[in-house]
């Protein structure tokens, strides 16, 4: 397999595989998953790509999904992450890294040396996703907890940095201190929407990746911008 699927990577232009996945139905189709692997240089990408970063799991329980014409046995977990990929209105076609099938995992030296490069490979991505798996349970609500948790950790942070510039604009004009009781109303954020029902979406995380261009606050897939009235 590796030697009919995989050509030689140049390590000196810092070149990598990305998969070009064909779009699928839905999510839960059965219709085989098709991919074609194309070779990129960091040094110089052609249009951007995105990763993803998730658990293997069992490397025993896997299913088929054909590469370059080629069939392929990938983890479940991954399958399951590029079925949801590949059904996204916002992705189709987009270029994908996925480790267990952009690097060579039978070949020692090149799989040491992508390693060496992940930093890179994950850095020069547009968008990172966590995959955390298919839902089950309560894992929307759990979410959906940690996705209210953390509006209201940075919305009180950000508010306590207005607060805080606020009063030290009153110390050089010369007013006197709030007391604590106004303190307390403008910091204090009372009444956050209770979480509605929602359909159960895969658990996943998009993580903008941080470069030289992009100064972009991560939050479960969700971007905040806060404004306090004052």
């Amino acid at each position: 397999m590796g030697s009919s699927l995989y050509k030689s990577l140049n390590p000196a232009q810092q070149e990598i595989r990305l998969l070009r996945i064909e779009p699928g139905a839905s999510a839960d189709s059965l219709e085989a998953l098709k991919c074609e692997l194309v070779t990129e240089s960091l040094l110089q990408l052609k249009e951007p790509y995105y990763a993803v970063s998730y658990v293997w799991g069992d490397p025993a329980d896997t299913e088929p999904i054909h590469v370059n014409g080629l069939e392929f046995q990938v983890t479940r977990n991954l399958a399951a992450f590029l079925r949801w990929y590949r059904t996204d209105h916002m992705w189709p076609r987009k270029l994908m890294w996925a480790d267990a099938v952009c690097i060579d995992q039978g070949n020692i030296d090149e799989r040491n040396s992508q390693v060496q490069m992940m930093g890179s490979i994950y850095r020069s991505a547009k968008t990172t996703f966590s995959w955390l798996g298919p839902t089950a349970d309560d894992s929307v609500f759990a979410m959906e907890s940690i996705r209210h948790m953390s509006i209201f950790s940075i919305a009180q942070r950000d508010a306590n940095e207005v607060l805080r510039r606020r009063v030290a604009r009153w110390a050089e004009e010369g007013r006197p201190k709030p007391k604590p009781t106004l303190l307390g109303r403008h910091t204090g954020l009372r009444g956050l929407p209770t979480p509605r029902p929602a359909p159960a979406p895969p658990v996943v995380q998009h993580v903008p990746s941080v470069g030289r261009a992009s100064r972009q606050r991560p939050l479960l897939g969700l971007e905040v911008h806060l404004s306090v009235p004052w």
